[in-house]
């Protein structure tokens, strides 16, 4: 939860993989940024994602939905590290 105002949420999420408090506290940090540059943000959802591909290539995906005073933005990024 956003420390500097009480109506901004940040809800991360762990899909086949542990969520340490360490990924858990870095994803915190860099939405965070998202709420000091627009107001009309209420919360944010991230889902981090591991998606095994094949049997040894793994595949990281980290969806967020954010949630402003109007329609929803929705992105994703991937990566093998």
């Amino acid at each position: 939860m956003n420390k500097s105002h009480n109506s901004h949420e940040v809800i991360v999420t762990g899909i086949h993989l542990d969520l340490t408090p360490s990924l858990k506290h870095y994803v915190q940090d860099k939405v965070e940024r998202l709420f000091r540059h627009d107001t009309h943000i209420v919360r944010i959802r991230v889902e981090l994602e591991c998606d095994r591909q094949h049997d040894h290539a793994h595949k990281f995906v980290a969806k967020a939905r954010v949630e402003v005073r109007g329609p929803d933005i929705a992105c994703s990024a991937d990566s093998e590290e």
